[in-house]
């Protein structure tokens, strides 16, 4: 029997800022629970996780390279070397979801190939899957898009061993066919009790939940077509049920986390899931969003009704032209708008996501989306600034036209730092814009909403 190490990385994360917090590894509960069904024995480490409290110095060529205002989080080399020792793989398979962890990936890969040249290692997730990036010869093979499949080919020796190697399966049809996590190996219950996980959680034992994959959408700044296809593949409504109330019986969950990037896409099958859900007792939230032009007030009835406590709406912009012509998402405002008003008369939580800074959309744009905010009174919606990252239409656009900071790094990666310029702003420019827009809307939101304002400050400070 091999045995098998599945690894998540240390992150950078930004001096200062939340920016990424400890999350229940969902791509590897997947892998784990395909591998053991297939005989083989897994592990997980979560190297964020069990060293969340580590801020560490780099080691090799990272010393000289790091920026002042990024730290790295997690285990140190040296503890994730023990720990390779004390569970002796025979494989370890490593996650690469965001590009900004790019180098923190590539000295793990050096680390383990230097120490440990017998282990056969793999590297797969979003940003591999969407860069086709290759690492100089320091693993043996890459998975592009879903894994479950072509791990378990790797395993048994189905494709040899190889300095490095691609491997791609199809994407799977039926994902009723996939096992449920394995939130056991994943030793869920050390996440449990963490107020901030992929935002802010309501109930201290919560799991993230995916029940379709794929998205028809074409947004420029997106890649999560490269993974999952634009296909929309989903899981029966009972398939869905019976793995939540697998979680309920077996972990005594509270809180689902819904992962999807189209939840409501089909909007029969989430009228039948979130029905079936009511006799569940579950509340759950949307941290990815939904898509606003698959939703009806009939539709935000059931979610209230079936526990669902914070809806994000991901509207990107406040000027319909940027959303027709720029960012290509197929979103009214005039009808969303409505929608937004509606669910906010339920009683529930409402929440905005915005994105500022896409070439082609012009300061003024720019002004109308931050005031479309004020005009829904949500004094704290989710502002992203454009990031072009590696397989998207966006990071073409900026490279053929040249508008990317000369210094642009894997590192600037993130949603809260610009790096575009265009003729109408710099990056800098463009940062200090919502800086002022930030402090106004506090502003208005302690007037506006006083006591909602005070426990926002108070959780943060208690975070």
């Amino acid at each position: 029997m091999k045995k098998i190490l599945l690894i998540n990385p240390p992150v950078y994360s930004t001096k200062g800022v939340v920016d990424i917090t400890p999350y229940p590894p969902l791509g590897l509960a997947y892998l784990s629970a395909a591998l053991r069904n297939a005989g083989f024995e897994t592990e997980i480490l979560d190297c964020f996780l069990e060293g969340k409290d580590i801020i560490s110095s780099w080691e090799f060529f990272e010393m000289k390279m790091l920026f002042d205002d990024v730290l790295k989080i997690g285990l140190t080399s040296e503890s994730i070397v023990e720990k390779i020792e004390e569970y002796k793989p025979d494989i370890i398979a490593i996650t690469h979801m965001f590009s900004r962890q790019r180098n923190i990936v590539e000295e793990l890969l050096l680390t383990i190939k230097m120490l440990f040249p017998r282990i056969i290692t793999i590297i797969g997730g979003a940003h591999v899957t969407a860069t086709k990036d290759s690492y100089d010869k320091t693993v043996n093979y890459i998975v592009i898009g879903e894994g479950e499949r072509a791990i378990i080919e790797i395993a048994s020796g189905k494709h040899g061993r190889y300095n490095q190697d691609i491997v791609q399966c199809d994407l799977i049809e039926d994902l009723n066919s996939i096992a449920y996590p394995d939130w056991g190996t994943a030793n869920l219950e050390k996440y449990f009790g963490s107020k901030m996980s992929h935002g802010y959680r309501k109930y201290e034992r919560f799991v993230p939940v995916q029940t379709s994959r794929g998205c028809p959408a074409n947004c420029i700044f997106c890649t999560a077509h490269k993974t999952w296809g634009k296909k929309y593949r989903m899981r029966s409504p009972l398939n869905v049920i019976k793995e939540l109330e697998y979680l309920k019986e077996e972990y005594d969950i509270e809180e689902i986390m819904f992962e999807d990037d189209n939840l409501t896409l089909n909007s029969k099958r989430a009228l039948i899931i979130f029905n079936d859900m009511i006799k569940l007792d579950l509340a759950w939230d949307t941290p990815n969003g939904i898509a606003v032009w698959t939703l009806s007030e009939k539709l935000i009835d059931k979610m209230v009704e079936s526990g669902c406590y914070n809806i994000n709406f991901a509207f990107e912009s406040g000027s319909q032209r940027v959303l027709d012509e720029v960012i290509k998402k197929p979103v009214k405002l005039k009808r969303a708008k409505e929608l937004v008003r509606y669910a906010k008369s339920t009683g529930i939580g409402v929440g905005l996501f915005l994105v500022v800074g896409v070439p082609g959309e012009t300061k003024k744009e720019i002004f109308q989306t931050l005031k479309l905010a004020e005009e829904l009174k949500i004094y704290f919606p989710h502002i992203s600034i454009a990031t072009a990252y590696p397989g998207s239409e966006l990071y073409d656009q900026c490279i053929e036209a040249g508008i990317l900071r000369e210094d642009y790094d894997y590192r600037d990666m993130h949603i809260r730092k610009a790096s575009i310029s265009t003729s109408e702003w710099t990056a800098n420019k463009l940062e200090k814009i919502l800086r002022s827009n930030r402090k106004k809307r506090i502003v208005k939101a302690f007037v506006n909403e006083p006591i909602k304002t005070l426990k926002r400050v108070r959780r943060k400070i208690c975070k």
